[in-house]
């Protein structure tokens, strides 16, 4: 996500602005305990959604390499289902859902999950399901598009997330997956929304360290 370099940058800031003591505190605290808390508030009743079915596209392939189509009026106690377009290269690090199952089916081309410690090649007319708390991945390591048919169990703030990822690259705060400014708003991404995914490459004490900065130098989502 970042390179040795600004890694460098970024301990010399946290030096400057927090004592070990109060980073160790920074990291215990309420403050990560957002996403967590947000969970909470999501009763499941369909009206925390748009009460008129619409179509949206996301186009997230500065971050995943991923485009995204989904119906909005889908409540969090529901699936939510998505047709994902995965273009040549796209990938997303090894994390988990704590509360959500995922399921993908593939409709075109091919593609790679990772699960259970090994990847696995799924092609048209094949499935594969994610339990939750299970690390896994997903990669699309061929020169065609691939696409299927993904789905998290149930919803919860899935909609949300991408929702706010694609507000951030339209927004020009998010450009890619490299460089210290894109780590930061990914990092902020990643804490808030830490009740539907945890990201465990790269570390998540890593990412919260990258947030803790992010806030201290005015950063926000």
């Amino acid at each position: 996500m970042i390179s040795v370099e600004e890694a460098i940058q970024i301990h010399a800031l946290l030096i400057q602005k927090l004592s070990p003591p109060l980073l160790l505190l920074a990291l215990s605290s309420e403050a990560f305990g957002e996403g967590r808390r947000a969970a909470l508030d999501v009763s499941g009743n369909s009206k925390t959604r748009p009460t008129s079915d619409m179509t949206t596209t996301l186009d997230l392939r500065k971050v995943f390499g991923v485009i995204m189509t989904y119906n909005t009026n889908q409540a969090p106690n529901k699936p939510f289902e998505m047709e994902a377009k995965f273009e040549p290269g796209a990938k997303s690090g090894i994390h988990v859902h704590p509360e959500q199952d995922e399921h993908y089916y593939i409709t075109g081309g091919e593609m790679e999950v990772y699960l259970n410690g090994s990847w696995n090649k799924l092609r048209v007319g094949e499935e594969m399901h994610i339990p939750k708390g299970a690390e896994h991945a997903f990669r699309n390591s061929g020169g065609q598009q691939a696409i299927a048919t993904n789905q998290h169990i149930p919803g919860l703030r899935t909609q949300e997330y991408y929702e706010t990822m694609g507000r951030l690259i339209n927004e020009g705060k998010i450009t890619g997956m490299t460089g210290l400014r894109n780590g930061i708003y990914l990092s902020l991404h990643a804490v808030k929304f830490a009740d539907v995914v945890i990201l465990h490459q790269p570390p998540d004490a890593f990412i919260k360290i990258i947030a803790i900065l992010g806030r201290l130098c005015g950063y926000k989502v």
